[in-house]
């Protein structure tokens, strides 16, 4: 193998051009995957940090009756199926071992309404707000205001879904008992010309339950660590605020009609009809102080509006064996639950992910596929150049056996040389871009990143799987120039004299 050696370098030497070239291919190829491959997992840890971590959870328990696993981003506010026997169902989940928390959520969309324009709308979570930052602790920062805690009534309002309301209402909502904060007002827009608003009026958008007006007085300002354009459509309100708005009581809270409105819900259709479009007088919305009921109030069969359970459990368990050990569980007990995956939950989101990651897994191929294809031209037209020297190799003894690894150890040599540089090159500018601190301009340059922040990671299995990637590249590129000058002999050395 010496000689091997002494002999490959010699070549190498002599054809500096040649070896230039291949060697700058392996390079840049080493150099593209590396940082390839540290996107692709920067790009899957910060999915994983900041939906699992911060929003999601690992696993979401639904409804069996919830046939579409999409339960975060419906189309139209399509409602989510209530979870029944809610009680047995949290303790099933937290009696796995590999469960660290769980928190019962109520998703629904409500109207905004508003005396000052027409009626808009929001997406609420109603959550019991300790368990909530028990679950996501630096899910959710603080702009304005107190977060509230314990049993107080009111609304964690984000800074999306305030914009939003500015931008179709004018209105700037604020915790109550403050003042607009004139930092935080879009650019050109001065206290003067909004209208401030501590409170929300909401009606629940439901089409299973009795809907109620509800005044929700605006708690906080909060803004979601990652993710604020997308995730901050979803506003949080406390649980019993949020029972009420969507008509989910016992007998117990079922809501007191006074004598005259309870005549008006017994009016015939016709009768509505001439109220509604004649000279009916109207009660503005400021002036209510209380919920009021909007349809006649029915007999519901569950008295919660839970319909997610997001659920956290160990680093150290994987979350297929916990799916499956919650939903035979479930199965066991005849509940009417299952555990789904939060992608699965985010649906048309995590398939966007999905796909962003496959177009850069595409492209480092494509990079991979490309060098082979180059290095092995390259090194074909070398064999085919050196027809005289090899012939005149084989008429000295030299085997086939021989002449395969001369050409095995020289794109070695180069592999070694070139590629590692290219590896070593790669880490040290996936280390110089996550100093860069690059910010996400929009939704869809955020899911490339996986968080608000560009944020690379390289570990040890990715370099592994870059060394890899260039061994295979170097084994491949140098098949099919061994086999055309395996073919040669001393006769081709002969004739091209």
């Amino acid at each position: 193998m010496n000689i091997v050696f002494r002999i490959a370098w010699k070549n190498l030497m002599r054809h500096r051009g040649k070896s230039l070239v291949i060697g700058s291919i392996l390079f840049t190829g080493a150099l593209i995957m590396t940082v390839g491959n540290a996107v692709i997992s920067g790009l899957d840890a910060g999915l994983a940090q900041n939906f699992r971590q911060r929003m999601t959870g690992d696993i979401v328990v639904v409804s069996t009756q919830q046939l579409k696993d999409n339960v975060f981003f419906t189309p139209m506010g399509e409602p989510v199926e209530s979870i029944d026997q809610l009680a047995d169902v949290l303790k099933v989940v937290t009696a796995n071992p590999a469960v660290r928390h769980a928190l019962p959520v109520a998703k629904g969309v409500v109207t905004v309404l508003n005396e000052d324009s027409e009626p808009s709308f929001q997406m609420l979570f109603g959550v019991d707000f300790d368990n909530y930052f028990r679950t996501f602790p630096d899910g959710l920062q603080l702009v304005e205001g107190t977060l509230p805690s314990g049993n107080t009534l009111g609304l964690i309002l984000s800074t999306q879904s305030r914009e939003e309301l500015f931008k179709f209402a004018n209105l700037w909502a604020v915790p109550v008992g403050e003042g607009i904060v004139t930092r935080n007002l879009p650019a050109g827009v001065t206290p003067d010309s909004v209208i401030r608003k501590d409170q929300m009026v909401y009606m629940g958008f439901s089409d299973r339950n009795t809907s109620l007006d509800i005044i929700a007085p605006v708690r906080a300002i909060g803004k979601y660590a990652a993710f604020n354009g997308l995730w901050g459509f979803f506003s949080l309100i406390d649980i019993q605020s949020y029972n009420q708005c969507m008509g989910y009581f016992d007998d117990q809270e079922a809501p007191i009609i006074a004598e005259k409105d309870q005549k008006l819900l017994n009016h015939s259709e016709q009768n509505l009809d001439e109220m509604l479009f004649g000279n009916a007088e109207t009660t503005p919305i400021s002036q209510s102080t209380t919920a009021t009921s909007t349809a006649t109030v029915a007999t519901t069969s569950s008295t919660s509006g839970y319909n997610l359970i997001l659920v956290r459990i160990d680093p150290k368990q994987t979350i297929p064996d916990t799916i499956l050990q919650l939903n035979q569980s479930f199965k066991k007990q005849n509940l009417p639950a299952k555990a789904i995956t939060w992608k699965a939950a985010l649906g048309q989101v995590a398939q966007m992910a999905s796909l962003m990651r496959a177009i850069l897994f595409g492209f480092v191929m494509i990079v991979f596929i490309v060098a082979i294809i180059v290095i092995t031209n390259t090194l074909s037209l070398a064999a085919m150049e050196r027809i005289t020297e090899i012939g005149m190799m084989r008429a000295i003894g030299a085997h086939r056996r021989f002449i395969s690894w001369l050409f095995i150890t020289e794109t070695g040599v180069l592999s070694i040389v070139f590629g590692l540089a290219g590896i070593g090159v790669g880490t040290l500018l996936v280390m110089f871009l996550r100093l860069l601190h690059i910010q996400a301009a929009n939704n869809l340059v955020e899911l490339f990143y996986g968080g608000t922040t560009f944020k690379p990671l390289l570990s040890i299995t990715d370099i592994g799987l870059g060394i890899l990637q260039l061994v295979v590249v170097t084994v491949v590129s140098v098949i099919y120039p061994i086999l055309i000058a395996r073919k040669i002999s001393p006769m081709d050395a002969i004739s091209r004299e």
